[in-house]
C-alpha cells in the first residue's frame, strides 16, 4: 500500500492508516508512506515495524559517476564535469537538465543558476510546434490523456501524432493507453507560466467543456470541472461545480481538498454577485468554516462563519447555532 502526502491527512484519514499500519504487523502487507517534515498529518508509530528513509542530496561522487556516464561520448573534460555536478548541488533532477544541456552543445558558463531557469530554457529550446503542444498539456495538469490534448488543439495547427509526444520524452512520460504525466510537477507548472494568459483561460474553457462532454456523469468529475472553469473565468459554471465538490469533500472529512474547493466557490459567487442564492452562499460559508476550523486555521474559520452569520437576517435561530460554533473556536484560542 503506497500513501503519497501523508502530512496532509486529516484527522480521520490519520486514525485509519494508523489502523491499518497497526494491522500489518499480523499481515503479509508493506505500507510505504511519503511525507514532508511538517507537524501535521500521519505520523507512524515508533513501536511498529518501521525503516524510516530520509533522502538527501545526491554525492558528489555519485553525481560525477551519473553525469561521466552520459556525457562519455562527449568533449567535455573532468572539469567539466565536476563543474557540473557542483552546480547540480545534489539534485539529480537538475543534474539531469544539465547534462541534457551540456550534450546539445550549450556553453556551461551560460547556463541557468537555479532549476526554474534550466527548465524554461529548455523549453525555449524546444522547436515552436513543439513548444506550444508542451504548454497546451500543461493546462491539462499533471495527467492527462492523448485524446483530450487533441480536443484541446482545435483550431490549432498542432502536431497530433503519438510521435509528437514521443519527442517530448524529456519532459512528459507515457503511461499506457493514451494517458501522460509530466515528468516533474516543477516541469508542468514552468510549461504553464509560460502561456499568455488570455490563451490560458481560452484553453481552460475548452478543456473544461471536453471533460464535461466525454464525462459519463459530469458530477463525478466536479473537482477537475471546477479547477478548469475557475480558471476560464467561467464563473456559474466554476459556482456549480466548486460547491458541489466542496459539499462532498466536507461530507467524507477530507477537509483539506474542502477548503481549496469551497474557496474557489466563494471566489465565483463574488463574481456573480446576487445570482447566487443567498441560503446557497450561506451553506457554503459555513461547511468553509468548519473545514478550517477541523484544519486549525482558527480566524479563517470565524471569517468564514461571520460571514455567514450576516446573511442569516431571517433565520435567528440557526445565527445563534452559529454564534456556538464560533464560540468554541473562541473557547479553542483561550479567550474565554
Amino acid at each position: 500500500l503506497v500513501v503519497d502526502d501523508v502530512h496532509l491527512m486529516d484527522d480521520a484519514s490519520v486514525d485509519l492508516l494508523a489502523s491499518i499500519c497497526r494491522g500489518a504487523a499480523r499481515r503479509p502487507w508493506l505500507v510505504v508512506v511519503m511525507r514532508r517534515g511538517a507537524e501535521e498529518g500521519f505520523h507512524p508509530d515508533e513501536a511498529a515495524h518501521l525503516v524510516r528513509l530520509r533522502p538527501g542530496p545526491l554525492a558528489v561522487d555519485d553525481l560525477e559517476q551519473l553525469a561521466r556516464r552520459h556525457l562519455e561520448d562527449t568533449t567535455l573534460t573532468p572539469e567539466d564535469v565536476a563543474s557540473l555536478t557542483r552546480r547540480a548541488g545534489g539534485n539529480p533532477l537538475f543534474l539531469r537538465g544539465l547534462v541534457l544541456a551540456a550534450r546539445t552543445g550549450a556553453p556551461l558558463a551560460g547556463l541557468p543558476e537555479t532549476l526554474e531557469g534550466l527548465i524554461t530554457s529548455q523549453i525555449d529550446r524546444l522547436p515552436p510546434d513543439e513548444r506550444t503542444l508542451l504548454r497546451f498539456a500543461s493546462v491539462l495538469g499533471a495527467g492527462f490523456h492523448e485524446s483530450e490534448l487533441r480536443a484541446l488543439m482545435v483550431g490549432h495547427r498542432l502536431p497530433t501524432r503519438p510521435d509528437a509526444l514521443r519527442r517530448l520524452s524529456y519532459f512528459i512520460r507515457q503511461e499506457g493507453h493514451g494517458r501522460y504525466r509530466f515528468d516533474h510537477q516543477l516541469i508542468r507548472d514552468t510549461a504553464y507560466e509560460g502561456l499568455p494568459y488570455r490563451l490560458r483561460r481560452t484553453l481552460h474553457g475548452r478543456a473544461g467543456e471536453v471533460i464535461e462532454a466525454n464525462a459519463a456523469a459530469p458530477d463525478e468529475v466536479a473537482e477537475l470541472l471546477s479547477f478548469h472553469y475557475l480558471h476560464a473565468a467561467r464563473m456559474d459554471k466554476a459556482w456549480d461545480y466548486s460547491r458541489l465538490a466542496g459539499l462532498r469533500a466536507r461530507d467524507k472529512y477530507a477537509y483539506a481538498q474542502a477548503e481549496e474547493l469551497l474557496e474557489r466557490a466563494t471566489t465565483a459567487a463574488r463574481a456573480l454577485r446576487d445570482k447566487v442564492d443567498s441560503r446557497d452562499l450561506v451553506d457554503v460559508e459555513v461547511a468553509l468554516g468548519e473545514a478550517r476550523f477541523r484544519l486549525g486555521r482558527n480566524d479563517a474559520a470565524l471569517a468564514s462563519y461571520q460571514a455567514a452569520r450576516r446573511r442569516m437576517r431571517d433565520e435567528p435561530v440557526r445565527a445563534a447555532l452559529l454564534h456556538k460554533e464560533e464560540a468554541s473556536i473562541y473557547y479553542r484560542q483561550g479567550r474565554h
